[in-house]
């Protein structure tokens, strides 16, 4: 999961006037679907926490959602110096770049036409 992801989703959901429209299927499904993959990196009470406020804003009217997003929001910024630490020990090493290859040498000057 790209820990940025649940920030876009976080504005477009706040863009789009809190009517679960952020992310496909609804921003509360995908707040649900990212704690999924990495609620493990997460205190119990925190994955609860925001387990739970996702459920309630798939169920609540636009007017409920915004102080509801409020704490989603509040919540995943709690939560994300261990979902930065956790994506970064899941995500796998970067190949070794190759070494470059030996400079060229430069091509010899030509040598003067004798007259």
């Amino acid at each position: 999961m790209d820990v940025s992801s649940v920030d876009r989703a976080l504005l477009a959901e706040q863009k789009q006037g809190y009517l679960n429209t952020g992310a496909w299927e609804g921003f509360h499904a995908f707040i649900l679907s990212a704690l999924a993959e990495c609620g493990a990196a997460l205190l119990p009470e925190q994955a609860a926490r925001l387990a739970e406020l996702a459920e309630k804003y798939g169920e609540a009217s636009p007017w409920e959602r915004r102080a509801l997003w409020s704490e989603i929001s509040r919540e995943w910024r709690d939560a994300l110096p261990a979902v930065q630490t956790w994506a970064a020990e899941k995500r796998p090493p970067a190949p070794a770049r190759p070494s470059a290859p030996p400079a060229a040498k430069p091509a010899a000057a030509p040598e003067p036409a004798e007259k």
